[in-house]
């Protein structure tokens, strides 16, 4: 990982002058999937949208390792067999190489060339050509067709794991009827035994994978049941905090600048006077300053008034300039719109972070639209974070960082976090569009 500029920031503007200046915000007009765009959305397609797809790509890739456990012992049990007939040898060497192949597909990318129900057919061809090749009947490729099944409740549907070993199995019983019908008595045993050995093992493995698919199933319910729960919850603190903001502006602020314009009408009678009450005066007016931001950290006006990109270039303003690093902003304007609210509240958590704990000098904040997504990404080039700090932290009562993950799940999006001491964090954050 390269942190802290994974983005050339000679595209980006940099912060500066009063916050109604637009200089600070960039409004990309190019179209989505383009640039920059691209690459956060190149970075983050990888991360599962769903506890479905979760499932399927951890079973895909346990999946993978059983079918190479399972072509190995397919050629060893070939190789092994009472004969070895011309072709053997490169039926072997494309079983072996088609299993690697995909498998390093689905490892280093985690999707196969071809559907998964595909490529198990193939590998179901496989064996089924290592019968014939390897003794027929008294070949040991018995074996690892009697463990298909097994392998199979992994990932797929119950009637799939019923099905799929019938390629393999035809042609074992194609050979046993062969040899059969030639006089061979022993053929018809071990066609029987073979065939009760894995009509039972095929038994256990539909039953295995219906269990599966109910726990998958009701899984998937209760995660749509908590990203339900969550959005409501969030919707209530959100609400919470808008009343809390009007109530702040509408009287406590507005009490203090009656007072203010008060004290300005006060006229000292000598030095000392007048110096308590310019001292009076300062202190008035930093904390009518700090409920100010107090009110547009609750609801931010300038997030009604002036849209996403000016809020989020204010806000990168302030923090700028309270704790001294160099803000870079760009807002691409067709992200703009279903998730305002959403996307500046976590922007203001994320610069507020490292504005506090990273002791960054450049801090970047872009926010993209890709492909019906909303992508955005928050990098600073601070002391960043040792593995597991993100789990220390929430041990320690610091929820910031997992609350953002909360707010992001119940929009239907993910997060992720790149991060390493001494080479700055990036966050970055997909939503739908």
């Amino acid at each position: 990982m390269s942190l802290p500029r994974p983005i050339p920031p000679a595209r980006d503007t940099p912060i500066s002058g009063p916050p109604s200046d637009p200089a600070p915000v960039r409004h990309d007009r190019r179209a989505p999937g383009h640039g920059r765009a691209a690459g956060i959305a190149a970075r983050l397609s990888a991360e599962p949208g769903s506890v479905d797809e979760l499932t399927r790509r951890e079973g895909a890739v346990t999946l993978a390792r059983g079918r190479l456990a399972l072509t190995t012992a397919t050629a060893a049990a070939a190789f092994l067999g009472p004969t070895r007939e011309d072709g053997l040898w490169v039926l072997l060497v494309l079983g072996v190489a088609w299993t690697l192949w995909t498998n390093l597909r689905v490892l280093r990318h985690r999707r196969l060339p071809l559907p998964l129900l595909w490529c198990s057919l193939v590998d179901g061809l496989f064996v089924a050509a290592a019968f014939p090749l390897s003794g027929g009947t008294d070949s040991l490729v018995a074996v690892p067709l009697i463990a298909i099944p097994s392998l199979l409740t992994v990932l797929y549907t119950p009637r799939e794991t019923g099905l799929l070993p019938v390629v393999p199995y035809l042609a074992f019983l194609a050979c046993a009827i062969v040899e059969i019908a030639s006089g061979d008595g022993d053929a018809a045993r071990t066609l029987l035994v073979v065939t009760l050995a894995l009509a039972a093992t095929m038994v256990i493995a539909v039953l295995a994978s219906r269990v599966r698919v109910r726990a998958a199933a009701r899984t998937s319910e209760l995660y749509a049941l908590r990203r339900g729960l969550l959005a409501q919850a969030l919707a209530a603190e959100e609400r919470a905090s808008r009343r809390l903001s009007e109530a702040l502006h509408d009287h406590a602020l507005q009490t203090l600048l009656a007072a203010a314009q008060d004290l300005g009408e006060v006229v000292p009678r000598d030095d000392a006077s007048r110096a308590t009450l310019l001292h009076a005066q300062r202190n008035l007016a930093d904390g009518i300053g700090d409920l100010r931001r107090t009110v547009r950290q609750l609801h931010p006006i300038t997030l009604s008034s002036g849209g996403l990109a000016g809020a989020i270039a204010r806000l990168a303003h302030e923090q700028a300039e309270r704790t001294g690093f160099e803000a870079r902003v760009d807002v691409d304007e067709a992200a703009c719109g279903r998730h305002d609210e959403l996307v500046f509240s976590l922007v203001r958590e994320l610069v507020t972070n490292a504005a506090k704990h990273a002791d960054a000098d450049q801090v970047v904040v872009r926010v993209e639209a890709t492909d019906g997504w909303i992508d955005l990404e928050v990098v600073d080039d601070g002391v960043g974070m040792a593995d597991g700090r993100e789990q220390e932290a929430v041990g320690d009562g610091h929820i910031g960082l997992a609350s953002t993950r909360e707010r992001v799940e119940a929009a239907g999006g993910w997060l992720v976090v790149e991060s390493a001491q001494a080479r700055g964090t990036a966050v970055r954050v997909r939503l739908p569009g």
